[in-house]
């Protein structure tokens, strides 16, 4: 009775993350009188408050208290403890970039078969869906089932990943320079062209 003695409250984040806004507060009985603590807190009635501030993953803080008994009896505390968990996540930020690139001979005899190759590159980061490649062939030259509109669907292209195509064209139309576009895309986004240019010469009487 009236004499000074020291009680711990023990803290510990039971947790594998760190905690925000640790806060312990006590509510002291009506038989103590608080003289100090370590850490340092400034009474608000009969109730004391330790701004902990973060703790992290498993650590544990003591804070010591100093009280007097007041009277003869059973003398009593209760504590409570709050804080904030903060959930944090990554997103990746991806650029995919489409590249198309066709290729085949400069020069041709009329009424030779052409063969043209596509390579379709994602030269970006991220993959790309549904990309597909449409090639729209000139007057003077056609595939060989007659057709002058070429598609390839070329699917998902992931980020450094390249597919080739290969068509071979008719260039029965007559002598002349051919030139045509290719273009690689996906729904909703721009297109990669690539051009290719052939001269047909004609057939030697």
């Amino acid at each position: 009775l009236n004499q000074p003695f020291d009680y711990k409250i023990v803290v510990t984040n039971l947790t594998n993350i760190a905690l925000q806004d640790v806060v312990v507060q006590e509510t002291m009985g009506a038989n103590m009188r608080f003289n100090s603590s370590t850490p340092e807190t400034s009474p608000s009635s009969s109730v004391l408050t330790w701004a902990l501030g973060e703790m992290g993953p498993r650590e544990v803080r003591t804070i010591t208290v100093n009280a007097t008994a007041t009277s003869v009896g059973s003398i009593g505390s209760c504590a409570t403890a709050s804080y904030n968990s903060e959930l944090c996540a990554t997103i990746p930020v991806v650029q995919p970039e489409l590249r198309i690139t066709k290729a085949g001979p400069a020069q041709v005899l009329a009424c030779d078969t052409i063969q043209y190759v596509f390579e379709v590159t994602n030269t970006g980061t991220g993959s790309i869906d549904n990309v597909v490649v449409n090639d729209s062939l000139p007057n003077g030259l056609q595939t060989a089932n007659g057709t002058s509109d070429v598609r390839f669907n070329v699917g998902t292209l992931a980020a450094g990943e390249s597919k080739k195509y290969s068509m071979n064209v008719d260039a029965s139309g007559g002598a002349g320079r051919h030139v045509n576009t290719a273009t690689a895309s996906r729904p909703g986004r721009g297109t990669a062209p690539s051009n290719a240019v052939v001269t047909c010469l004609r057939t030697p009487a």
